[in-house]
């Protein structure tokens, strides 16, 4: 499987936008939240005076580690997917074998658009405490982490 993360953003992008079946937007979810992320590590580097923002930026720097790997484990996860709905279903064992393969790999799909969610709602948090601890002069930045974690 291709590691997008340390690959070119154009590959990337090119792969998002051909025909194939991942990266698609559990992916992109996730790279969205970890560029979110990476704004608030910025904006919180450039607020250094405030003893809670060397705090804040612990725990971003360990959000966006963790946001960074989902970026791939979403593709593989789908690629998981796809290969149980491609297994074959001619006999009733096989149709049984097929539904028990897909619920499996879902419920394990499932979990990283869950888990991006989640990592959201803690960045979220973060950048909300960035309005009283955040360098004053990168208030847009702030706000378009607050929107990426919103629209991840």
């Amino acid at each position: 499987m291709k590691k997008y993360i340390n690959g070119t953003l154009k590959r990337y992008i090119d792969d998002i936008s051909a025909r194939i079946s991942a990266p698609g937007g559990g992916s992109v979810a996730a790279l969205t939240a970890t560029l979110a992320a990476s704004l608030v590590c910025m904006v919180l580097q450039f607020s250094n005076k405030h003893e809670k923002a060397k705090i804040l930026l612990k725990d971003t720097i360990n959000l966006r580690k963790k946001l960074i790997k989902l970026i791939d484990a979403d593709i593989s996860a789908y690629k998981k997917v796809k290969v149980a709905y491609e297994r074959s279903k001619k006999t009733k064992r096989q149709k049984q074998l097929r539904k028990n393969s897909i619920q499996k790999v879902l419920i394990k799909a499932i979990r990283i658009p869950e888990e991006v969610s989640n990592l959201c709602f803690e960045g979220l948090k973060i950048t909300k405490k960035l309005l009283k601890t955040g360098n004053a002069k990168l208030i847009s930045d702030t706000a378009i982490a607050a929107i990426l974690f919103h629209a991840a």
